[in-house]
């Protein structure tokens, strides 16, 4: 089975970001990457158009797909699996800081500059 490394956002506070990134196989990525909706622009301006999360459980914020577009990225709400994302909950790595260091996380995972 084919797998791709795929990079998730969720917003946490004001100043307060996650980057998950977990292999998933083609199949499970083109289920999720079906968005509700897709915004494309740089990344510093996308991740301020995330919403904060309020709930309690890390397992209910909505997780953004993120995918890079040429010079820009494009950032997907899904219509999230929640058995899919908590099949591999586990799996992968992930960071959690302020904009910047999740910015330039994101950006040296996918290979672009910020």
């Amino acid at each position: 089975m084919n797998y791709e490394s795929t990079t998730f956002l969720f917003r946490n506070g004001t100043d307060d970001y996650t980057l998950w990134v977990v292999d998933l196989s083609k199949t499970e990525l083109s289920r999720i990457s079906r968005s509700n909706l897709t915004i494309l622009g740089n990344l510093d301006d996308l991740m301020e158009q995330i919403p904060i999360g309020y709930k309690e459980s890390d397992m209910n914020r909505q997780p953004y797909l993120l995918k890079p577009k040429r010079s820009q990225f494009a950032l997907c709400t899904i219509p999230a699996p929640i058995a899919l994302l908590r099949k591999h909950f586990r799996q992968g790595f992930s960071s959690r800081g302020d904009k910047e260091t999740i910015l330039y996380e994101a950006a040296e995972f996918h290979g672009v500059c910020v």
